[in-house]
């Protein structure tokens, strides 16, 4: 009895739930839906993509615009700061007084005051007011205060 039930035994298949049989081809995934699936995935990335390095193309101009047509002086009781710049053409420079004493800018050479057309030289600026100018041409422009003319000086470089 014993050989008859190892034979029994040994001749039925082992059962593994993890293989999965031909005849069950119910949850075996179709060629297609892999293939659709993939492509979706695919399309999602590229379309991430496109959208950040154009998003970055289009803030970067108007930063480089803003920053390249304006530029600030701050007087302050130890000067101008910056005292030497460079801007491009047609910058509109703002001179603010950070001071508690009042301060007039004025072009090179003291006391003519003349070395820069159209520049305001008649213009006292007392605490927290401004004055600005644009500089519409190449050049070296040198400038002063003229209420402190020989310790406050100042240089803007047009390029």
């Amino acid at each position: 009895m014993d050989e008859l039930e190892n034979k029994v035994i040994s001749s039925q298949p082992e059962s593994n739930p993890a293989v999965i049989s031909p005849a069950n081809n119910l949850s075996k995934p179709s060629n297609k839906k892999s293939w659709f699936g993939i492509a979706i995935l695919l399309i999602a990335v590229i379309g991430t993509l496109w959208l950040v390095s154009n998003n970055h193309k289009k803030t970067t101009p108007s930063t480089t615009l803003a920053k390249s047509t304006t530029a600030i002086i701050n007087i302050t009781s130890t000067g101008f700061i910056p005292s030497d710049i460079n801007v491009p053409t047609n910058t509109l420079v703002t001179w603010t007084n950070k001071d508690i004493k009042p301060h007039e800018v004025s072009a090179d050479p003291y006391p003519k005051d003349d070395s820069i057309p159209n520049f305001n030289n008649n213009v006292v600026l007392q605490p927290n007011e401004t004055y600005s100018f644009k500089f519409e041409n190449k050049g070296l422009y040198k400038y002063h205060d003229q209420l402190n003319p020989f310790k406050f000086n100042g240089i803007v470089r047009v390029k």
